[in-house]
């Protein structure tokens, strides 16, 4: 069996952190700083969780993924062919395929599934890209080479498979792609 790369989206290719906060102050007056510490952005702002949770909602209802921005040179992710894994909604898969293709993505498939620990196979795996500090944990722990995209909140995810990287620019290509063969 050929072994295959595997990335996320939100947090990796595309800076959703951003887009989410700029939804969030539209609706929400006088919204407070956020807890940058915190992967769960209920948690980065504790004190209206509830609100948070309906803007939530209403982000995915009004279908607003199509705004997000990709990060400069994430497009690069392109040359490992992935297999793209997001923990978007099932809702959101044609939004999620049309800004793929707009902003000139290339992979061989795409996965929405919450769950994606699943997926954590060094058998299958070459290599996976990912920003989520539970994911990052529980990919790495299993054996494949993980890349983290570096936030606030996953700044204290290290480990022996974990590759952390802050741009994609910085990312080699031609030595990933030698240095975890088929």
């Amino acid at each position: 069996m050929k072994k295959i790369f595997m990335s996320d989206i939100d947090g990796v290719l595309a800076n959703f952190d951003d887009c989410f906060s700029e939804y969030a102050k539209r609706k929400i007056p006088n919204l407070p700083a956020p807890d940058l510490s915190q992967y769960d952005f209920k948690k980065r702002y504790p004190s209206i969780e509830a609100e948070i949770e309906q803007v939530w909602q209403d982000f995915i209802k009004d279908d607003h993924f199509s705004e997000i921005k990709p990060y400069p040179g994430a497009q690069k992710v392109s040359y490992f062919e992935p297999v793209i894994i997001t923990a978007r909604p099932e809702s959101s898969r044609a939004a999620t395929a049309s800004w793929l293709s707009k902003h000139g993505f290339y992979y061989k498939d795409l996965i929405l599934e919450y769950d994606k620990k699943k997926y954590a196979d060094p058998q299958m795996l070459r290599a996976y890209f990912e920003d989520r500090p539970d994911y990052l944990q529980q990919f790495a722990n299993a054996g494949v080479p993980t890349f983290k995209r570096v936030h606030p909140y996953n700044a204290g995810i290290t480990g022996k498979n974990i590759i952390p990287f802050t741009s994609w620019n910085l990312i080699p290509v031609k030595y990933i792609l030698t240095r975890f063969p088929e």
